[in-house]
């Protein structure tokens, strides 16, 4: 006990997003190691949470006039393509893959691939993100990028979902990225075996047909199999724009969800990105399998995609969370909370299609329901993981402040957020990094996306 770390923040407001949603003013949290062991106002007694002395010694935050909320859960985005952020900005999805992501992943190496990923991993603390789903894939020679972007996650001190894309079927995906899915299989075993479970638990392996229009029936169930041998989740893009959905149907039938879950693929395990356009059908069988959909709004709303039918999926059942995505050009899940309610209003005509509380939960707990972490994550409760967030709330553009669930989500800002610790480590405090060198990283990222984008240029013909 002597050796254990500990953190006391004391006289913040707190939004624990427990069962109750208890926002307690004045609060203290103790943390001790990786664990929070007691919050409470601290007019109240610590309890036996820590004997006095320890507490004397503990590090001390002071959160006056600040937010203290759960670590927000990106859950999904595609980091190392913030090392193109901006390009194919005018494209539909379509377009947008053909002219700038396929031609910088067809050159990106594994040196490129860990500074997109460490510069999406940094972005994603300063803005208060303390667990991210990292989808991505590389050409088929540059199968050690996957390495990379894992050696990246860990040293910045995220939790991360690796969750490493595969393709099999040929036609509008670029021959350099088909793998034949035993060949997929082969790199899933491998990068399971080397990195799940790694940094204390932090890092895991998802896996990820990219879309099921690029995979075959054979890759579906070799992936099935996967998930059942090693209990891993499977993360994809569903249903993300109209004409993919009309692909699908001429190609099985039905709809996207209809034919994963046709496999067994569909349950508490199962990822559905996007899922803009679908059926009520598929909808009622992600809520019968207790699967997760992840609303991306900021990359629907720039590419056209459509309005998800969130309201209707929640009030259904459906486990929904929220990511950033890509294209975006911002990992801020601030940002993303509000862009999703205001989409629900203004879809709908109706001004409470969806509350403040509602987003903010689908940043939190659903997130974490969404990992698997329900008991760990997504709330500020004795016996639950330290991810946590001091957010400036003392601000001009958030006063004067009535409801404190409001302003975060429709006047606070990603600069807002100060400090952030994940597993009892302070990974950043006052908005100082402490696992990355962001100078140092400011300077690689210039280099090499110079680099990176002259051969995709180049590649592309220009």
């Amino acid at each position: 006990m002597g050796s254990a770390k500990r953190i006391i923040i004391e006289h913040g407001t707190a939004i624990t997003m427990n069962s109750n949603n208890d926002v307690i003013d004045d609060s203290r949290i103790v943390i001790e190691d990786d664990r929070i062991v007691s919050i409470g106002a601290c007019s109240e007694p610590v309890g036996n949470a820590l004997p006095a002395e320890e507490l004397e010694h503990a590090k001390t935050l002071n959160a006056r006039g600040k937010l203290i909320i759960p670590g927000l859960i990106n859950a999904h985005t595609h980091n190392i393509y913030y090392l193109m952020r901006g390009l194919g900005m005018e494209f539909e999805l379509l377009g947008w893959l053909k002219k700038a992501m396929w031609p910088c992943l067809s050159e990106m190496n594994a040196e490129e691939a860990y500074i997109g990923a460490l510069l999406g991993y940094a972005e994603n603390i300063k803005n208060g993100n303390t667990s991210v789903m990292d989808n991505f894939y590389m050409s088929r020679r540059n199968k050690a990028n996957a390495d990379s972007i894992a050696e990246a996650a860990c040293k910045s001190g995220l939790r991360v979902g690796l969750v490493r894309g595969c393709h099999d079927v040929q036609g509008m995906i670029p021959l350099e990225f088909i793998e034949p899915p035993e060949e997929a299989a082969e790199e899933y075993e491998r990068l399971i075996a080397t990195w799940h479970g790694k940094n204390d638990g932090k890092i895991s392996v998802w896996l990820s047909p990219v879309n099921l229009l690029y995979s075959s029936e054979k890759a579906i169930e070799t992936l099935k199999s996967l998930m059942d041998k090693h209990l891993v989740g499977l993360h994809t893009h569903v249903a993300e724009a109209k004409r993919e959905v009309e692909m699908i149907e001429e190609r099985f039938g039905m709809g996207y969800i209809e034919v994963l879950d046709r496999f067994g693929i569909v349950g508490s395990k199962f990822h559905a990105a996007h899922a803009v356009w679908l059926s009520d059908r598929e909808i009622d069988i992600l809520a019968e399998r207790g699967a997760t959909v992840i609303h991306n709004p900021a990359s629907n709303m720039l590419l056209a995609s459509g309005i998800a039918p969130v309201s209707k999926m929640i009030a259904r059942g459906v486990n929904v969370a929220l990511g950033t995505d890509s294209p975006n050009n911002s990992q801020d899940m601030i940002e993303s909370m509000k862009l999703a309610m205001l989409l629900q209003r203004v879809g709908l005509l109706d001004p409470q299609a969806m509350s403040p509380s509602t987003v903010l939960k689908m940043a939190t707990r659903a997130g974490a329901q969404a990992l698997g972490l329900e008991g760990s994550l997504g709330s500020i409760e004795p016996g639950k993981l330290a991810d946590i967030v001091i957010i400036n709330s003392d601000v001009i553009h958030n006063l004067p402040v009535y409801d404190h669930v409001t302003n975060l989500v429709l006047s606070g800002k990603c600069s807002d957020v100060e400090t952030v610790i994940i597993g009892g480590e302070v990974v950043m405090e006052n908005r100082v990094l402490k696992t990355i060198d962001e100078a140092g990283l400011i300077k690689e990222v210039k280099r090499v996306a110079r680099d990176l984008s002259a051969r995709a240029l180049s590649r592309l013909g220009g």
